[in-house]
């Protein structure tokens, strides 16, 4: 048996996830998960909705937590569960458990004008990335996992999420599996094709609401939380960042910061 670990960070999959979605889908990179610098503040937020007017306005969005994964390509004791359920090779990660019951919650809740999911690489190595990249191939080789009404994680036992060689099943596992949703590239197409136009106007007060409420319920004395870079650790809000009330920047920043989520904000075609 063979652990093949992640050849790249969370960073360069995202990144390179991001700008094919983007340029695929007219669609406007609104938040990523790190602090932004002073600078990157500024912006923030502006020159998504200049972009965003550009391309006609804004009629929906997704919200993705990337991750990467490492391939098992044989069975021991030790994994013969994972083995199991997925009938053969597996890519695996650990969970965050306040990160998912975050994602968990705000992706149950129903919001219109945005779709939450766990996005990752059905690929491990760099020599993998880097031609699927210059192939615009990172989309169509990474699964979409949706974990609305999978319920919240309750225990401190060790979560990993694990998903099969060829991306048509995905798993929860503590102790026992929890089977989660597996959207293909068609069924996305799908989706996009049913889904009615969004007042993004009225969305965004309605997201920033949600997504702070969530917040406020779940956060507890001490507790922090991390996003893609081990040093950037974030507390809970006080108020609203920024501005008195919900914008797209401080939507963005929110999503960013708190959830880990990279906020793709699509245009209208």
């Amino acid at each position: 048996m063979s652990v093949l670990h992640p050849g790249f960070s969370e960073r360069v999959f995202e990144f390179s996830f991001n700008a094919e979605y983007a340029a695929k889908n007219w669609s406007v990179l609104a938040g990523v998960p790190h602090i932004p610098t002073q600078n990157q503040e500024k912006y923030l937020g502006y020159d998504v909705e200049f972009e965003l007017n550009q391309l006609g306005g804004a009629v929906h969005s997704v919200a993705l937590q990337h991750k990467v994964s490492r391939y098992v390509d044989g069975i021991s004791p030790a994994n013969a569960h994972f083995w199991t359920e997925t009938c053969g090779p597996y890519f695996a990660f650990h969970l965050d458990a306040f990160q998912y019951n975050l994602i968990e919650s705000i992706a149950s809740s129903g919001l219109n004008g945005v779709e939450f999911y766990y996005c990752a690489p059905v690929f491990v190595t760099r020599k993998e990335i880097s031609s699927l990249y210059m192939a615009k191939a990172v989309d169509t080789n990474s699964i979409w996992i949706d974990v609305q009404a999978t319920g919240p994680i309750t225990t401190n036992a060790l979560h990993t999420m694990v998903y099969s060689f060829n991306a048509a099943n995905a798993f929860m596992f503590s102790e026992k599996p929890v089977r989660l949703e597996v959207i293909s590239g068609e069924a996305r197409r799908v989706r996009r094709a049913q889904r009615k136009e969004v007042d993004f106007e009225k969305a965004i007060p309605q997201i920033y609401e949600k997504a702070f409420e969530i917040l406020q319920s779940k956060w507890r004395p001490g507790q922090r939380t991390k996003g893609i870079e081990a040093d950037n650790i974030v507390w809970m809000p006080k108020k609203l960042p920024d501005r008195d009330e919900p914008t797209l920047r401080n939507t963005a920043q929110l999503l960013s910061q708190y959830f880990g989520l990279s906020w793709l904000i699509e245009a209208r075609k």
